[in-house]
């Protein structure tokens, strides 16, 4: 038995075998010395989006962008899902992050679907928009942020 691992051992392929052995031990015993800590880490990340609530689940990422939830939430429920709305930004609001204004416009076309922009859509999502442009129109919703929705008539 000792003869046939000496055997193994030389020859021309007996370096590379060694080399696969001690890779393959060094793999071994980074993943047993790591593994503890990875699944700690996961729990902790599973903890907390488990604790998220369901606005917080679906919007995820773009929290940062639209700055009230309810805004885009009510944007859904009231324009009709064949409807067409259009975001009109202003300037920043104190509550704004350095997100919103670029972002929003682009956030709202994906969350918003299947409703579509337009740019003489009847619905107007207002975010510190110059509400005076369209005064013909009546403000439906509007929170102290300085978001509002506005209907348009036709």
């Amino acid at each position: 038995m000792l003869a046939r691992g000496l055997n193994w051992l030389a020859g021309p392929t007996a370096v590379p075998r060694l080399g696969v052995i001690f890779c393959a031990s060094v793999a071994l015993v980074a993943a047993v010395a790591n593994y503890p800590s990875a699944i700690r880490e996961a729990h902790s990340e599973v903890s907390h989006y488990g604790a998220l609530d369901y606005s917080d689940r679906e919007i995820a990422g773009g929290n940062e962008i639209v700055v009230d939830q309810a805004a885009i939430y009510e944007a859904r429920v009231r324009i009709p899902p064949r409807g067409t709305y259009r975001v009109v930004t202003g300037t920043n609001q104190p509550a704004f992050s350095a997100l919103t204004i670029p972002n929003i416009a682009g956030f709202a076309t994906s969350f918003l679907l299947p409703r579509r922009p337009s740019e003489s859509a009847p619905w107007v999502l207002c975010y510190g928009c110059d509400r005076s442009k369209f005064a013909d129109g009546k403000v439906v919703w509007e929170d102290d942020e300085g978001i509002a929705i506005i209907r348009l008539p036709g």
